[in-house]
C-alpha cells in the first residue's frame, strides 16, 4: 500500500502547504513566470514625483513556477533608480525577486531593481543578469529554492535619460479569455482578414487577440511576385492626355460675306484681232474658238474654322458596385 497526501481533504490539522498550491497551479497554468490578465498587470509610469528616476508599478498578480505573487487592486509602489551620468548609458532590470530564508524557511517576494553597468555614451549598454536558482530538482515545487527573480521591465538610460521601459513578461489570460484566444488560434491565425456584414468587434469576441480596422479598402490577389500587404490604386481619378483613346475632332466652317471672281483681260481668237473683256461672278468662261489666260484672281471671302472646347475637368469614380462590410485584420 502506498500513502497519498490528501490535499483538499480533512485530517483535523493544518496540513495543506503553500508547496501544495503551487504544484497545483503549475500543473493547470505550467512552470513558467506569467503575469496574470488581473488588475494593472504592474504597469509601470514614470516621472510621479520631483524625484529623478523614480519608477511607479501599479498592482498586479504573477505565478512564478506556480506560487501565486500578488499587489492588491489599486495599489501601487515606487521605485527609485539609481542616476545614470549624462554622458552614459546604461540598462537596469526590473524584477519581482523570490527569497527563502533558510533559517526559518519563511518566503518573501518583492519588486526591485538591478543597476546595470555603464558605458559611454557611444556604446551599447548591456543587460546586467538575474538571480536565479531555479532547477528542475531545485525550485519553489520542491520548497529548495533560495532566490529567484523574475524579469518585469528593461530599463533603457541614454546620456543618463530614461528613454525606454521595455515589457519583458507574458500576459497569462484569464481561463474564458484563453478558451477563446485557442479557439480563435485554431481559426483565425495572425494575418487573416475577417469581414462582417454587421458591426461586429473581434477584439470582444475573441479575448485575448487584437485585430485592427482596415477602413474604405478592396482587396485585390496578388501577382506574382509581389508581397502580401501592400496597398495601392484610388477610388477616383481624373483622365490625362495619355489614357485617352487616338481619335479626330470635327471642324466647322463658317463663311463670313464675299465671294470669288475672275476676269480674262487678254485673249486672242485664232491669232487675229481682240476679243472683248468679260467678268464671271464665281464662275470660269473662255471665248469659244479662241485661247485666253487668266490675268488675275481675286478672293474677297472672310472665313473661320473652329474647334470647340469641352469638359469639366472633374474626377471620375470608379468605384465598383458593391456591399459595405466591417472588416478586420489579426495583428496579435
Amino acid at each position: 500500500m502506498i500513502d497519498l497526501h490528501l490535499v483538499t481533504g480533512f485530517q483535523k490539522r493544518e496540513h495543506i502547504t503553500a508547496v501544495d498550491v503551487a504544484s497545483f497551479n503549475a500543473a493547470i497554468f505550467g512552470k513558467e513566470n506569467r503575469v496574470l490578465e488581473s488588475g494593472s498587470q504592474f504597469e509601470i509610469r514614470e516621472n510621479v514625483s520631483e524625484r529623478a528616476n523614480e519608477l511607479r508599478i501599479r498592482d498586479g498578480e504573477a505565478l512564478m513556477q506556480g506560487r501565486h505573487i500578488r499587489m492588491n487592486i489599486d495599489d501601487y509602489g515606487d521605485l527609485v533608480l539609481e542616476p545614470c551620468k549624462a554622458s552614459s548609458n546604461r540598462k537596469d532590470l526590473i524584477v519581482i525577486r523570490y527569497i527563502k530564508n533558510v533559517d526559518t524557511g519563511v518566503e518573501t517576494a518583492k519588486i526591485i531593481a538591478i543597476t546595470g553597468a555603464e558605458v559611454a555614451s557611444t556604446e551599447e549598454a548591456i543587460l546586467p543578469p538575474c538571480e536565479n536558482d531555479f532547477t528542475e530538482t531545485n525550485n519553489t515545487l520542491t520548497g529548495k529554492a533560495i532566490l529567484a527573480d523574475m524579469p518585469l521591465y528593461e530599463i533603457v538610460f541614454e546620456n543618463g535619460n530614461i528613454v525606454e521601459k521595455n515589457k519583458l513578461f507574458t500576459v497569462l489570460p484569464r481561463l474564458d479569455n484563453l478558451v477563446s484566444k485557442i479557439v480563435a488560434d485554431m481559426t483565425y491565425p495572425v494575418g487573416i482578414i475577417v469581414q462582417f456584414a454587421m458591426e461586429i468587434d473581434p477584439n470582444e469576441i475573441w479575448k485575448g487577440t487584437k485585430w485592427k480596422r482596415l477602413t474604405d479598402i478592396f482587396f485585390k490577389a496578388t501577382a506574382e511576385n509581389e508581397k502580401a500587404g501592400g496597398t495601392g490604386g484610388k477610388s477616383k481619378l481624373i483622365l490625362t492626355v495619355d489614357n485617352m483613346p487616338s481619335h479626330t475632332h470635327g471642324m466647322d466652317n463658317v463663311y463670313i460675306g464675299g465671294g470669288v471672281d475672275h476676269f480674262y483681260a487678254e485673249h486672242a481668237l485664232n491669232g487675229w484681232g481682240s476679243f472683248r473683256t468679260e467678268q464671271y461672278g464665281g464662275n470660269f468662261g473662255r471665248p469659244v474658238g479662241g485661247t485666253s489666260r487668266v490675268s488675275k484672281l481675286f478672293m474677297d471671302s472672310n472665313h473661320v474654322h473652329r474647334i470647340h472646347n469641352t469638359g469639366g475637368n472633374q474626377p471620375i469614380d470608379i468605384t465598383p458596385k458593391h456591399m459595405t462590410v466591417a472588416a478586420w485584420v489579426r495583428t496579435e
